[in-house]
């Protein structure tokens, strides 16, 4: 990986410049409705400061946020991703996001790691992905527009 490709975690200056990508991701899928970044911002900002992270790919190439929480069932610490995208041109680079969340889970003392994918959003790959890094398909979220 080059300079171009490294993985970084996240400051609070950096949200600002996530906008491109987060608007990108909000337009790549039917289920992101009336994306605000505005808001986006603000959770993010509350997230660091607390229990979330988000990594960058290079010169903003693509981004993986995630949080960590007790799990309701049996407290142990869990982390979540809330959100992976990298920009089509770079896509394949992306994996570098996966293994650094990975790391920063164990670094966090996270027992178990949530990753989720939009069924619009290249299902059969991701699972194929999840799959041969030795995750487990848990359950199905579905959605009803009120």
């Amino acid at each position: 990986m080059n300079n171009m490709d490294e993985i970084r975690v996240a400051t609070h200056d950096d949200i600002p410049m996530l906008r491109g990508l987060a608007e990108e991701f909000a337009s790549s899928t039917e289920f992101v409705k009336c994306f605000d970044f505005d808001s986006f911002s603000k959770a993010w900002h509350c997230f660091i400061d607390s229990a979330g992270v988000i990594f960058i790919l290079g010169d903003f190439d693509g981004m993986l946020g995630a949080i960590k929480y007790p799990d309701i069932n049996n407290g142990q610490l869990t982390s979540m991703e809330c959100f992976w995208y990298v920009s089509p041109s770079k896509r394949g680079k992306g994996k570098a996001l996966l293994t650094a969340f990975e790391t920063w889970s164990k670094e966090n003392g996270c027992s178990t790691m949530r990753m989720v994918h939009l069924t619009d959003s290249m299902p059969e790959r991701l699972q194929t992905v999840y799959k041969r890094m030795g995750y487990k398909a848990v359950e199905v979220h579905y959605v009803k527009e009120l």
